[in-house]
């Protein structure tokens, strides 16, 4: 007789699993720990991990745990996860699945639609950049859905500064300060008016990765730059600052110089304590 006719149950198939067999790699405690995923149980899951001692850091059909999660939307996982110790492991892993090779997990939640879950996992270290340098924002322009291709365009800006700023980072580790100077004049990451637009309206707000202007500024103007190169970022950004044709009030607001905040740009300065509009002072005494 049929399952039908038994009243039975007809077997499950799991979505994680893409289609395919158990792989024989896998074992029960991981097949179990991604059941729970797609389930969204953490509760079990937590109590397998802590409790029964299963690994997870396994792959089941090209996906970690987390690129599971990211997959599936199981935000209460995530920050679960996050607060691992093998989280690091978890955020630099690619997929490998079918339709997601090379994904970080960033990269999967967008695909998915799980706008909110991709801000968290870019706050929490996640790469903005897949394994074929793709960016998120990429992937949002072609969603079905309209409140991802908003927020792709939202995100578009911030990712292109970052990727100009781990360009310029690149070019001061091999002290290439002739191609830094190119770059930073040709990208203009360095231009407060461009962190603006990107509306990242003051040196504190931070990147995608966490980085922010004045963490930026300060690297570039460390003893570890060669002194020449640190004179050419001031100067450009005196140049900038002291310009006839930007908008000031927004400028004030960007240097943290605003009535609703206490704190001033000059705490980023490791070699001088000064205010931005005593730049030029400055250079001429050096």
């Amino acid at each position: 007789r049929t399952e039908k006719h038994l009243g039975l149950h007809p077997p499950r198939k799991f979505e994680f699993l893409g289609g395919c067999p158990v792989p024989s790699t896998c074992s029960s405690g991981v097949f179990l720990a991604f059941t729970c995923v797609e389930l969204d149980s953490l509760h079990i899951l937590g109590w397998l991990v802590e409790k029964q001692k299963v690994a997870t850091n396994g792959f089941v059909n090209g996906f970690n745990l987390l690129h599971a999660c990211a997959y599936f939307g199981r935000m209460e996982i995530i920050v679960w996860l996050y607060t691992r110790a093998e989280w690091c492991k978890f955020s630099n892993n690619l997929a490998k699945r079918k339709g997601f090779e090379q994904y970080t997990a960033v990269h999967i939640a967008v695909q998915q639609g799980h706008t909110i879950i991709a801000d968290f996992l870019l706050k929490s270290g996640c790469s903005s950049i897949d394994g074929k340098g793709k960016t998120i924002d990429v992937i949002a322009a072609s969603s079905p859905y309209k409140h991802v291709r908003e927020w792709g365009e939202e995100k578009a800006r911030p990712l292109k500064l970052e990727k100009h700023i781990k360009k310029l980072f690149a070019l001061l580790r091999i002290q290439d300060y002739k191609a830094a100077k190119n770059h930073v004049t040709i990208s203009e990451c360095l231009n407060p008016y461009q962190w603006i637009k990107a509306s990242l309206y003051t040196v504190d707000n931070p990147l995608p990765s966490g980085a922010t202007y004045r963490t930026i500024f300060s690297q570039c103007i460390n003893s570890d730059i060669d002194e020449s190169f640190t004179l050419w970022v001031c100067q450009q950004i005196t140049c900038i600052c002291h310009g006839t044709n930007y908008d000031y009030q927004n400028l004030n607001r960007f240097w943290n110089k605003g009535e609703d905040t206490g704190t001033n740009f000059s705490g980023c300065w490791d070699f001088k304590s000064l205010d931005i509009v005593q730049l030029n002072d400055l250079l001429q005494n050096l």
